[in-house]
């Protein structure tokens, strides 16, 4: 009978260091869904809007693409508003980084405006 205890407290032993080790990877788990944002997910958020109204990028919603100039300078001039607020406070990758998103959708709307005005 002493045997039979001894199995079961061991069985009880194990079965709570196995939740303990669950439990640890949840709230780590949990803590990376809770980080705070970085500013390449601030950025890629109005970027991806641009796109969108830029026609690049399909809505989710309807599945199609569409232009929407007025829109797609709101994001842009917004990531550009970001750029000044943050300047100086900015590591050298997230500078680059800003810096690369917004000539590169500069570029592609100069492209969109200068279609729709026939040029």
């Amino acid at each position: 009978m002493d045997i039979r205890r001894k199995k079961v407290d061991e069985d009880w032993k194990t079965q709570i260091d196995k939740e303990k080790v669950k439990e640890e990877k949840e709230i780590q788990d949990a803590e990376h869904v809770n980080a705070a944002p970085a500013l390449q997910h601030i950025v890629s958020i109005f970027a991806t809007q641009a796109l969108l109204n830029l026609g690049e990028m399909a809505n989710p919603l309807t599945g199609q693409a569409g232009v929407d100039l007025v829109n797609a300078k709101f994001s842009i001039d917004t990531m550009e508003f970001l750029k000044e607020k943050t300047k100086g406070n900015l590591s050298g990758d997230e500078e680059k980084y800003l810096d690369t998103v917004l000539s590169e959708l500069k570029m592609l709307y100069v492209r969109h405006a200068g279609t729709m005005s026939g040029v």
